[in-house]
């Protein structure tokens, strides 16, 4: 699961990036309505977690996801290849925004 790990690392330096922009972002707002509804077939992240064939309850539910699992859902449910590309696209435009690019 080194890949997956490497994904983790990814997400959380991601997610400083992000923070260093606005102050504070969460995951919610990293994958907020607009860019669930227009690159996914659901309206929320919550919406897409709880619809998935995975029982996440805590962090370390989602850090012991199959991560060839999570991507065959995410290109299933999406317009993406894998959910490295997903999280990507969404911290480029969450970071785009709050600097008003």
């Amino acid at each position: 699961m080194d890949g997956f790990d490497d994904l983790q690392k990814f997400f959380k330096n991601l997610e400083k990036k992000a923070k260093d922009a606005s102050g504070e972002a969460s995951f919610s707002e990293l994958f907020n309505p607009d860019f669930m509804t227009a690159f996914t077939n659901f309206k929320s992240i919550d919406e897409f977690f709880e619809k998935s064939p995975f029982d996440i309850n805590t962090q370390e539910d989602f850090e012991n996801l199959n991560e060839s699992e999570l991507d065959n859902y995410v290109k299933e449910n999406t317009r993406f290849s894998s959910w490295e590309e997903m999280m990507n696209e969404a911290g480029k435009r969450y970071i785009a925004k709050k600097l008003g690019l």
